[in-house]
């Protein structure tokens, strides 16, 4: 049942994102980013069991983690929009090297979050649940992922 669970809302989470590079206002953007991590915190709860002492310090350090996750996420929201924004305009190879320096700041930054966070998640919960906690988060990562650079076409 766990897994018909996560396998339902990881595909309501496949129709979210394909609407998120369509939304036309900031508004929507927000809320469809904010029903994805609803679905995100419902996937996490599923997948990764906790006893109870750990639910009351995990979930707040969580939020803490998501934040400064969305934040990074933001500036990827930024470059996806300019770029998509430029599409149909010429790109000069000063627009690429921009557009590819930010996108590897953007990876650098994800990656500096996630290793500050990891001792954090490890004071308060076991490695094996640490590195299940950071599996569920990459596949949900690359889940989201997947679906959104499906629509975005190659630089011309």
């Amino acid at each position: 049942m766990r897994k018909l669970n996560a396998v339902i809302l990881v595909a309501f989470l496949a129709v979210a994102v394909t609407g998120t590079l369509a939304a036309q206002t900031q508004a929507d953007l927000d809320a469809q980013r904010a029903q994805i991590q609803s679905d995100r915190n419902a996937i996490v709860a599923t997948e990764l069991p906790l006893t109870t002492e750990q639910t009351t310090t995990f979930w707040p350090l969580y939020k803490q983690y998501r934040a400064d996750v969305q934040k990074v996420g933001d500036r990827m929201v930024k470059l996806i929009t300019d770029y998509a924004n430029s599409y149909n305009t010429t790109l000069t190879d000063e627009q690429a090297a921009a557009l590819l320096k930010e996108f590897l700041a953007i990876q650098g930054e994800t990656l500096k979050v996630k290793e500050q966070y990891a001792p954090r998640f490890g004071a308060i919960l076991p490695a094996k649940s640490v590195l299940r906690f950071y599996q569920i988060e990459n596949k949900l990562d690359a889940f989201l992922m997947k679906n959104v650079v499906a629509q975005i076409p190659l630089a011309k």
